[in-house]
């Protein structure tokens, strides 16, 4: 996954920050099955990735931080698949 990082920064308790996207890709050489995408709370995911992404191939993870508290928020987005896991940690500060 590309980046690795997100940071979102302040975002006022119940507004929405700019959309942050990281690419997931596919290099090996037997395609990579899809079993899940997972985020951590104050934060929500759209994706464009298909259940199998070939050798070459890739999609798009597009991340929103919509705190609901004055706090600092982190967390990972995880995309499980047949091979193991992807990793890009999230964080974010709710404020007034």
């Amino acid at each position: 996954m590309t980046p690795s990082a997100l940071n979102f920064g302040s975002v006022s308790v119940g507004k929405r920050s700019t959309v942050l996207r990281v690419s997931v890709r596919q290099f090996g050489a037997i395609p990579a099955t899809i079993s899940g995408i997972t985020i951590a709370a104050g934060f929500t995911q759209t994706n464009t990735c298909p259940k199998t992404i070939v050798n070459g191939a890739g999609c798009v993870i597009s991340v929103v931080f919509a705190p609901t508290a004055v706090r600092s928020y982190a967390g990972q987005l995880t995309v499980t698949y047949n091979g193991g896991k992807a990793v890009a940690t999230l964080a974010g500060q709710g404020t007034k």
